[in-house]
């Protein structure tokens, strides 16, 4: 029971442990490129990319959004400036689907799954760095929040983890 126990605390601490950079849709390096093929900019409409760098950036690779917007141009992330869920595959990131439900969330964070959150009714992505037992502490590429309630979270995007 003892070593169960420590076992647990240690895939928690890990998980609680990763720490992907913060990257601001707006931020003046990138803000007014073009998304994917357009017509909005980065700023405009770029939340749920710039969700997707921090975390692809967070498992090591070397990208922030204006060079992770070229690479999915390049590789068919972008329908328009709607972003493609499948091409990060080549990262180690696998798609596997979007969800719904505070509970099948949770189990997905709780899992160690790479989760993309849709709050502020659906109009916005944010990653989810860990479940707090009231709500996710987040990577916000819009806003300065660092949490959001459960009740915010409409569904998720769910990733299998690029990286531990």
């Amino acid at each position: 029971m003892f070593k169960l126990v420590v076992l647990l605390a240690l895939s928690a601490a890990v998980i609680n442990a990763w720490n992907p950079p913060t990257f601001k849709q707006c931020d003046s390096r990138w803000a007014h490129e073009t998304l994917g093929y357009g017509p909005d900019t980065i700023c405009q409409a770029g939340c749920l990319m710039t969700s997707v760098t921090s975390m692809v950036a967070g498992c090591g690779h070397n990208y922030n959004p204006s060079t992770m917007n070229s690479w999915l141009k390049a590789h068919g992330g972008f329908q328009g400036d709607l972003y493609v869920w499948g091409p990060i595959k080549e990262f180690g990131f696998n798609y596997q689907g979007q969800i719904t439900g505070t509970a099948a969330i949770r189990a997905a964070v709780t899992a160690g799954k790479r989760v993309i959150l849709n709050v502020n009714n659906g109009h916005h992505w944010v990653l989810a760095l860990k479940d707090t037992g009231s709500g996710f502490d987040v990577m916000d590429p819009g806003y300065n929040t660092k949490h959001y309630a459960y009740s915010d979270v409409v569904r998720a995007g769910i990733y299998s983890a690029g990286c531990s």
